[in-house]
C-alpha cells in the first residue's frame, strides 16, 4: 500500500504499528518519521513515535520530540511524555516539575499524583503543597 501512495499518513502509521507488533522497532521509527513529515501537526503519530522513543531508552530524541509538541498542546499525556524523558535520563527535578505542571492543570490526575510522591520520596525532597 506504501509503494502505491506515499501520501498516505494512515498507511505509515498503520505500517507502523504493525513493525512494533513485529518487534522491528527501527522500521517503525521510520514508518513513524514518514508519517510525522507528512502530516507535523498528527498527535497520534508523534504520541506512538515519542512512546516508542522512550521504550528504546532514546529519552533525548524523545524529549526534543516532546518538545515540539508541547508548544501547541501542554495536555497531561504530553507532559506526562517529558517527564518519563527527565526520569529516563535522571534529571529528577524536571520530572518533578512536569507532574507539578500537570497537577496544576488537571488535579484529578492521579497518576502524576503518584509518580510525584515517589520521586520526592525516593529523592528525599520535600513535597510542597498541592493546591
Amino acid at each position: 500500500m506504501i509503494s502505491r501512495d506515499t501520501t498516505n499518513t494512515r498507511a505509515f502509521i498503520e505500517a507502523a504499528v504493525f513493525c512494533r507488533k513485529l518487534v522491528q522497532n527501527n522500521q517503525a521509527l521510520k514508518y513513524y518519521e514518514q508519517a510525522i513529515a507528512l502530516a507535523p501537526k498528527n498527535k497520534y503519530a508523534r504520541i506512538q513515535y515519542i512512546t516508542l522513543l522512550l521504550s528504546l531508552e532514546k529519552y533525548q530524541e524523545a524529549l526534543k520530540e516532546s518538545y515540539l509538541m508541547i508548544e501547541t498542546d501542554s495536555s497531561a499525556t504530553i507532559l506526562h511524555l517529558q517527564a518519563q524523558c527527565f526520569e529516563g535520563m535522571k534529571q529528577i527535578l524536571p520530572a518533578i516539575d512536569c507532574y507539578y505542571k500537570i497537577q496544576e492543570k488537571y488535579a484529578s490526575d492521579y497518576l502524576s499524583a503518584a509518580k510525584l510522591s515517589i520521586l520526592c520520596v525516593t529523592n528525599s525532597f520535600m513535597i510542597k503543597p498541592l493546591k
